[in-house]
């Protein structure tokens, strides 16, 4: 790792800015002015983030794994209480606060709480009032699996198996048992293996330089308009997303380090409270109705999901008891 791709925090410049730029994505994904989008750029601009951008967040929570737990051999009850306490209380406090906002607005919502939504998100874990909470869900469960991580990075060999085995789910493992979100988990499990992987043997290192941008970036965008992949969410596409995006942030942190620096901090706060502060942007845009709106709105719903979030965090981190913090994802 060379020098000038840790700042003075300590942090990893070109993964700091990747984590800003994923979160701009997602709360991008998560803009949604009404039931069908009436502008050709915004309904285009969301299928290419949605074609690879969660695969690159479970690469990166991957690779992130990888960095923080395996390569530290933390022992297994450690990093379950460790998820817990960062990933699951957020988890836990925000379906319940999603819940009882939903449940005495129903005419507000695109999905309305009912006693069949309650039993879906509460027991059989397939559901959750805040759609985007998928991801922390399947996140904890492959978490789960660490001790298999653990033997997975030990040699070349069982790294090669862990990663078919990552390809066998993703193929041919049902895709319909949505009980405990099993269905995203057989998704994205190759992923996150490929991220622990890929800080296990240093593969991002290599995708530094413009060749690497341009070659990933061509075949991203092969990929996604000739279609040479039956499905754009397909494995191939993704990972060509994925390598284009690590190449651009490297080159990125080169010559802007401090890019997203003012929101790159508190991306699990944005993930976590965007999509409420999005809402009355919604609901405004569908009360009014007026096309010239959706633009001004569409900015307004970009900047606000990004930066109250941030503000928020901020203010809690300094003033707020510790168990307001934890149900905030701060420490």
């Amino acid at each position: 790792m060379t020098k000038q791709n840790i700042p003075e925090k300590g942090k990893i410049q070109w993964l700091a800015i990747l984590q800003g730029l994923c979160m701009v994505m997602v709360v991008i994904d998560h803009i949604r002015l009404c039931q069908g989008e009436i502008m050709p750029w915004s309904a285009a601009l969301n299928n290419v983030i949605e074609s690879y951008a969660m695969e690159l967040f479970m690469f990166i929570s991957g690779w992130l794994f990888y960095h923080t737990c395996i390569r530290k051999e933390k022992s297994y009850k450690e990093v379950l209480r460790s998820k817990f306490i960062r990933l699951g209380i957020p988890f836990f406090a925000f379906t319940v606060a999603a819940t009882l906002v939903k449940l005495p607005l129903p005419f507000l919502m695109h999905r309305p709480v009912d006693a069949e939504e309650l039993v879906k998100t509460y027991i059989l874990f397939r559901s959750n009032p805040l759609k985007e909470m998928w991801f922390i869900n399947t996140l904890l469960e492959i978490m789960l699996l660490y001790p298999l991580f653990r033997l997975a990075v030990k040699n070349r060999w069982t790294a090669l198996v862990a990663l078919l085995v990552g390809l066998a789910m993703y193929y041919f493992f049902p895709k319909d048992i949505y009980n405990f979100r099993l269905n995203y988990v057989r998704w994205m499990l190759v992923y996150f293996t490929a991220g622990i992987l890929a800080c296990r043997y240093r593969i991002l290192e290599r995708l530094n330089g413009w060749w690497c941008i341009i070659v990933s970036g061509a075949l991203f965008a092969a990929l996604y308009y000739i279609e040479l992949v039956p499905h754009r969410s397909d494995l191939p596409l993704s990972f060509a997303g994925i390598a284009f995006t690590v190449a651009v942030c490297r080159i990125i942190a080169e010559h802007c380090p401090s890019l997203f620096s003012s929101f790159r901090d508190y991306t699990y706060q944005i993930f976590l409270m965007a999509i409420f502060l999005q809402m009355p942007i919604r609901w405004l845009f569908s009360a009014l109705h007026q096309n010239w709106l959706y633009l001004p709105l569409y900015a307004a719903s970009l900047l606000i999901g990004i930066y109250v979030p941030t503000m928020i965090a901020k203010a809690l981190q300094k003033k707020a008891p510790r168990y307001v913090r934890v149900c905030f994802g701060l420490s």
